[in-house]
């Protein structure tokens, strides 16, 4: 199961670094997001083939876009989820911060997975 727990490429950091007076080249950024974006896609995709609950990413709006959060762990009536970053904002939900425990009945709701 740690087979499907993202881990975000952090190339784009670099692409920020600018001398002032520079302009910014945001084209790295924009394909690490989307090479980060694919990849938690991927790994929600095999966590759902699995029929496994870690792996499985939920999004939440957020802002002007969506937070997006994967299940790092499962118990039998909860699971512990985790913001993943490097594929756009980074919104992070104030009520559930970086990392928590939510019950599996809200997991069920957001992947749409009904309840065995």
């Amino acid at each position: 199961m740690k087979d499907f727990i993202y881990k975000p490429n952090n190339d784009k950091a670099d692409s920020y670094k600018f001398k002032e007076g520079d302009s910014i080249n945001w084209s790295p950024s924009f394909k690490c997001m989307d090479e980060n974006f694919k990849t938690l896609m991927r790994l929600d995709k095999a966590a759902k083939k699995a029929n496994s609950f870690v792996g499985r990413v939920i999004r939440h709006p957020m802002g002007d876009g969506q937070a997006f959060y994967q299940v790092i762990k499962e118990s039998k009536k909860a699971c512990t989820i985790r913001v993943c970053v490097g594929i756009g904002d980074d919104w992070v939900l104030p009520a559930w911060g970086e990392q928590c425990t939510i019950p599996k009945e809200t997991v069920y709701i957001f992947i749409g997975r009904k309840k065995h």
